[in-house]
């Protein structure tokens, strides 16, 4: 988007909250600030996969001003960056909090609350496909098997979704992030007698 506040939605007077569950939001950009939403009330994020998002000032993904909130459960935010600072959430008087999550602290100004979170690079199988442009149909947001998301995530979080984005059952301890790593099937084995 090229508006000058927020690259995937804009939200204004009158909303009082969102819910986002098993999305990729990737590849937004905005001229101002809030890469991917500007925000207004309440906002979650339960098992998404935000990375690869721009803001051309502060808050790659939002800047949270009073009366602001988001909340990531079961997320994976990475790779973000805004050019004033920010890079993933930018928290000025607003409050932010994340759970069963991934995300770099050090990527956002202020304080995240919250338990159960790892910081290390996710590992997806190709974040920005053959192209190396976020956003376009040939990224590859699904974890490879040594991703530290895998197993992480929590089943007892508000809005859990027993299915990934594509559909898949979300098995044992569900993976963060929008798309649920399942190891390649077995092979078979021949025996002639």
């Amino acid at each position: 988007s090229g508006s000058s506040s927020g690259g995937f939605a804009y939200f204004n007077t009158g909303s009082t909250g969102s819910t986002f569950v098993n999305c990729v939001i990737s590849g937004n950009k905005s001229l101002g600030r809030n890469g991917v939403y500007k925000p207004t009330g309440a906002t979650r994020f339960v098992n998404c996969s935000i990375v690869g998002n721009v803001s051309g000032d502060l808050g790659g993904i939002a800047i949270l001003f009073a009366g602001d909130s988001i909340a990531m459960d079961n997320s994976i935010i990475w790779g973000n960056a805004a050019t004033s600072g920010g890079n993933d959430v930018h928290v000025n008087s607003g409050t932010a909090s994340a759970n069963y999550s991934l995300f770099d602290p050090a990527q956002s100004p202020g304080s995240i609350s919250g338990s159960n979170n790892l910081n290390s690079d996710p590992l997806f199988t190709d974040v920005n496909g053959t192209d190396n442009v976020y956003g376009t149909e040939d990224d590859d947001l699904t974890l490879q098997s040594s991703s530290p998301a895998i197993d992480q995530a929590s089943a007892s979080v508000a809005n859990y979704s027993a299915q990934d984005l594509l559909g898949q059952a979300r098995y044992g301890n569900a993976d963060m992030g929008a798309l649920e790593f399942l190891p390649p099937p077995a092979g078979t084995i021949a025996i002639n007698a």
